[in-house]
């Protein structure tokens, strides 16, 4: 009896042996990635990758804070790539309606540009600010989109004409 128990913990010893020499080669032969152990395939890039991805183009517009309603724009920072312009548009549901534009502005970094507007702006209102260059042509990112930011003006409220 004493000998067919040491036959059994000597082939369950043996069979640990292979299952951990198979194990062994497997993660050489993977060359250390494990992700075949995982199942979800849908795991997020690292922090740092969501965090501040690459702009797709060098031309860029900010607004830092919120957009106050009147008869101006200020824009925080602009970087233009070549010689060009801002022009703020008045969105509405998709139909867009230019109300000004910055004097024309060189290639570079532009802080606190003021672009005065044909009418004024109200709370609720949605504009949409586009970078064009000098010739009159839309500045586009690496995508082929243009550069562009869309901001609410002042507080966020629904407006139904038969409330005025």
């Amino acid at each position: 009896m004493a000998l067919q128990r040491n036959n059994q913990q000597r082939s369950i010893l043996v069979v640990m042996v292979v299952v951990g020499l198979a194990f062994v080669t497997v993660l050489v032969l993977s060359g250390g990635d494990f992700s075949f152990l995982t199942s979800n395939k849908n795991v997020l890039p690292p922090l740092s990758e969501r965090i501040n991805p690459q702009p797709l183009s060098a031309s860029q517009v900010y607004i830092d804070g919120e957009v106050q309603p009147g008869k101006s724009v200020t824009i925080d920072r602009v970087n233009l790539e070549r010689d060009g312009y801002i022009v703020i548009y008045d969105d509405k549901g998709g139909v867009i309606a230019e109300l000004g534009r910055s004097p024309t502005l060189k290639a570079g970094s532009h802080g606190n540009v003021l672009v005065q507007l044909g009418k004024s702006t109200k709370d609720g209102d949605v504009i949409l600010i586009k970078l064009v260059a000098a010739d009159n042509e839309e500045i586009k990112a690496i995508n082929g989109d243009p550069v562009q930011l869309q901001k609410n003006v002042g507080m966020v409220v629904s407006h139904y004409e038969d409330e005025y």
